[in-house]
């Protein structure tokens, strides 16, 4: 019993450690972004360390309640995760008022179309914990090469009980 759920729990773990690196090295291929999360202001909604999947949205299909990610317009390099509280037009281009669903107050400075990175697609959470590790080598031998060692391990035990109990026939 306790070898069967070992089993599926290491299968599990290998599939999932198996997408997110798919994820992590085709996603962008296709405009799709991947970010953690490393603040709390999404919270409950996204929690601290998650890993969001943004696909890419046209600024005109953004709507209020949506959940998007753009560029910060005051820090260089830095991409904000948070809904958007109101659609409003500048000049016929659409400005985005946003808010972290745990600040009190909406974001200072709305977000201008072309700010914007995507919407959220989903998010996985706590994995954005785990994926700088997979990007060492390391980290991919642990997350990876464990997993697929438990795996071929429990099937050679179980190959060579079958050819054990053929051996008794």
């Amino acid at each position: 019993m306790v070898k069967k759920v070992f089993e599926w729990l290491a299968t599990i773990v290998l599939v999932v450690v198996i997408l997110v690196c798919v994820a992590i090295f085709v996603a962008p291929r296709f405009g799709w972004h991947l970010d953690i999360v490393y603040g709390g202001s999404m919270e409950p909604a996204i929690k601290t360390g998650s890993l969001v999947v943004i696909k890419p949205v046209q600024p005109q299909d953004v709507e209020v309640d949506g959940i998007i990610t753009y560029r910060s317009a005051t820090e260089s390099g830095m991409v904000i995760t948070h809904r958007v509280i109101e659609v409003m037009h500048n000049e016929g281009s659409p400005v985005f008022r946003t808010k972290g669903d745990a600040n009190e107050s909406p974001d200072i400075n709305p977000v201008a179309a072309d700010e914007l990175v995507g919407k959220l697609a989903f998010d996985i959470p706590y994995l954005g914990y785990l994926a700088p590790l997979l990007r060492t080598r390391l980290g991919m031998i642990l997350l990876i090469g464990l997993p697929v060692a438990a795996i071929i391990g429990i099937e050679l035990r179980s190959i060579r009980k079958a050819l054990a109990e053929r051996k008794k026939a």
